[in-house]
Formats: structure tokens, sequence, C-alpha cells
């Protein structure tokens, strides 16, 4: 009896170990994908960063006033001068309002003649 009991517990230790092997590659495995992933966030947002003050450097106000100088052919030195600037809201105009009416259409059904009135 004790020859059977422990050669059960041999086997049964020689699985705990290969339990014990497969979890912690397991466990590595998941760590390398966890420092892929973290490596390719770090790298999008550095990517962010640097779009972020492109932009900001791109629209400068300075820089937007000169294009649109050149591309508009602005002749004038004053904005005030420019006759898209609206200095109040009184200059905005009302927005156009479709027609639409205000009740449903009626209904122009054609009558149906009475069949009695066929016979006379």
């Amino acid at each position: 009896m004790f020859r059977i009991s422990g050669l059960l517990m041999m086997a049964f230790a020689v699985f705990l170990s290969g339990l014990l092997f497969w979890t912690s590659q397991s466990v590595q495995r998941a760590e390398e994908e966890l420092a892929k992933i973290n490596q390719t966030l770090t790298a999008e947002e550095d990517s962010l960063r640097v779009l972020t003050t492109e932009w900001s450097y791109l629209n400068r106000p300075d820089r937007l006033e000169k294009l649109a100088q050149e591309t508009l052919e602005i002749e004038t030195d004053n904005p005030k001068d420019a006759p898209f600037i609206i200095e109040g809201m009184e200059e905005i105009p009302e927005p156009m309002v479709p027609a639409i009416p205000q009740a449903k259409p009626v209904r122009y059904d054609v009558p149906v003649e009475n069949e009695g009135a066929k016979d006379e």
C-alpha cells in the first residue's frame, strides 16, 4: 500500500509541476503582450502630442491672417474694413426657414359611384 500511495503522490507532484509550468508560461506570454500594447500606446501618445503641437503651430492667428490675406487678396490693413467682419448681433441675418404647411394637406379622393346609380 505504501508503494501505491507513494507512486500516486509522485504522479500528483509531477502533474502539479506541469500545471505550474504551464501557468507561468501563460503569465509570461500575457506580460509580453501587455508590454507590446503599452509600447504601442506610448508611441500613439507621442504621435498625438506631436500632432497637437503641429496643429497649434499651424493655427497661429498671425499665420492664419497672413494666409487669409494672401488667399483672399484683401488689401486692407484694418480688419474692421473687411466686408465679411460682423461687428454686432444686429448684422447677423435671420436664417432662411423653408415654408412648411402648418396642417397636413387634404386628401383628394375620387368619390366612388354608387352601384345602384348605374342600374338606372
